[in-house]
């Protein structure tokens, strides 16, 4: 399977239906790829905290372990995709299950697929962040 694309890799792990939903979620992934590495860890938690909705934030990190498990080469030893239970600091949490799978892609310099937005209204500004 190609995986120049997330939408060529999710297409594997969803319906039709569930396709149109798993777009604004790229949405989310988008925005940490981008800045991951660019700006402060902490910074990007905050935002994304503070702009994304509690399911948003949990379907991206599905998403996102997904994508991890299908690319090659295999990462070894990557992160599990734990199950958080609700409580006021699971989005902080799962945020963080976020970065942490990008971050072990980084170490094991594993190429990601393309993640772009669909909806720019949808993208969270860094701004947000210093203001939250």
């Amino acid at each position: 399977m190609p995986k120049n694309d997330i939408l060529t890799c999710i297409n594997g792990f969803y319906t039709d239906k569930e396709v149109s939903q798993a777009k604004k979620l790229i949405l989310l992934l988008c925005f940490v790829k981008f800045h991951y590495g660019k700006v402060p860890k902490n910074d990007i938690l905050t935002c994304i905290n503070g702009f994304y909705t509690d399911k948003e934030v949990s379907q991206a990190k599905k998403l996102i372990f997904q994508v991890l498990d299908g690319v090659e080469p295999k990462v070894s030893d990557p992160p599990r995709c734990v199950s958080r239970k609700e409580s006021n600091s699971k989005r902080r949490l799962e945020c963080e299950d976020i970065l942490g799978a990008l971050e072990c892609c980084d170490k094991n310099k594993v190429k990601l697929p393309t993640i772009s937005a669909v909806d720019l209204n949808r993208l969270s500004n860094m701004t947000q962040a210093s203001q939250a």
